[in-house]
């Protein structure tokens, strides 16, 4: 048993502007892959977010103010993260929003950018694990960012299953 699919509609008068309308599918949310989109989503955001914040230390000892640059490892989990989580949300923004946007979810170049997602998300989750160990914000996004490549393999393979049936 699916979702209702909801019509949306905003009708106008002979005064106003055309009338708009568009279909909200929400079965996708119901989908194994729907429910890994968001919460790939909400770990991506989670891990930008703890990176972001540990990106620049600064320290002041009485008048001498030091500001200590981020490791390149803590940089390239920003990116990593929000390039990720950006496009999952435009990937559940066209299943939701286009009667054909689900099978954006089903096709190869989507198994290769879970894929991908898995590997990144992996290696710079290890890279921050073994690096910022002393920093416990970046520990965190270390932890959310394997986290988030565990999200992504997961839903790679299921993706590739699915297609192969």
């Amino acid at each position: 048993m699916g979702l209702p699919r909801l019509d949306v509609w905003f009708a106008g008068t002979d005064d106003e502007l055309p009338s708009f309308s568009f279909a909200l599918s929400l079965s996708f949310l119901n989908s194994p892959s729907g429910v890994l989109t968001v919460a790939e989503i909400v770990t991506g955001i989670l891990t930008f977010a703890l990176a972001y914040s540990s990106r620049v230390y600064v320290y002041q000892l009485s008048k001498l103010v030091v500001r200590v640059e981020p490791e390149p490892s803590i940089i390239y989990v920003i990116f990593v993260s929000f390039l990720y989580w950006f496009v999952s949300l435009l990937v559940l923004a066209s299943a939701l929003l286009s009667n054909t946007g689900i099978n954006v979810t089903s096709t190869f170049f989507y198994v290769l950018l879970e894929a991908f997602g898995f590997v990144f998300y992996l290696s710079g989750g290890i890279s921050l694990l073994a690096l910022e160990a002393s920093q416990s914000v970046a520990t965190a996004a270390g932890v959310f960012s394997i986290i988030s490549a565990v999200l992504h393999g997961l839903h790679a393979l299921l993706v590739y299953l699915k297609k192969k049936k």
